[in-house]
């Protein structure tokens, strides 16, 4: 009678003859020293039960003498030699505004204040015209004093265009396109003809202030219809 068991590291059947339980012995493939068990009535294995090591560990790793080279790495695998370790360039910063460059932009930037505000009051001027001469009109009419109305009509047309042309001309300064008309709307918006409401005393003080930095020559080299806009070094 003879007696079958598996080898501990291939898990390969060996048989030994009876007899022999306790004792070591040699595997025939891996040529591991095993101990046979003590046989028990039963315990035989059979060749179907046999089970390869390659299949029990897919893996590999039970043979410690296997060594993998790098063909069995994945292609995706990132390696050390992929990384760039060079260490990154410093952010350069802007250079800081010079003082001609910020007494430029502070130029501009009063200016454009000082002209939109000057605007404003002309629009408003402008609105108020229209309103007073419809009003006007209106009682007139309803008074039958058509004559009256046209010729109130006649006279307000020519203050109703310069009200137009001070907005106009306003606007021109608070983009600052056309030095020209920019300065003509500034000395326009003086005067109550173009600007009713330049019998106040705040539309004046922004309507001079405005005149008085047209006449500065960094804001004179932002307009670009006179002069190309060039901002200093």
């Amino acid at each position: 009678m003879t007696i079958r068991f598996q080898c501990d590291t291939c898990r390969r059947p060996i048989t030994v003859p009876d007899g022999t339980e306790g004792q070591k012995t040699q595997c025939p493939d891996c040529y591991s020293i095993v101990k046979i068990p003590m046989y028990v009535e039963g315990s035989e294995i059979a060749d179907s039960e046999y089970i390869p090591a390659e299949q029990e560990d897919p893996l590999g790793i039970i043979d410690s003498e296997v060594i993998r080279d790098d063909e069995t790495r994945p292609s995706s695998a990132v390696s050390f030699r992929d990384i760039d370790l060079t260490p990154a360039a410093p952010e350069t910063k802007p250079p800081p505004a010079s003082s001609a460059q910020r007494r430029f932009k502070r130029a501009c930037f009063h200016f454009r204040l000082a002209s939109t505000v000057v605007m404003v009051f002309c629009v408003i001027s402008c609105v108020l015209s229209v309103v007073g001469l419809a009003i006007f009109l209106f009682d007139a009419i309803v008074h039958n004093q058509t004559f009256a109305a046209l010729i109130s009509a006649v006279g307000f047309l020519p203050n109703f265009l310069l009200n137009v042309a001070g907005v106009l001309w306003t606007n021109e300064a608070r983009l600052m396109r056309n030095l020209r008309l920019a300065s003509a709307g500034l000395v326009l918006s003086l005067f109550p003809c173009a600007n009713i409401l330049a019998i106040t005393i705040v539309p004046l003080i922004f309507a001079g202030w405005a005149g008085f930095l047209i006449t500065n020559y960094d804001v004179g080299q932002a307009f670009q219809s006179e002069r190309k806009h060039v901002v200093p070094e």
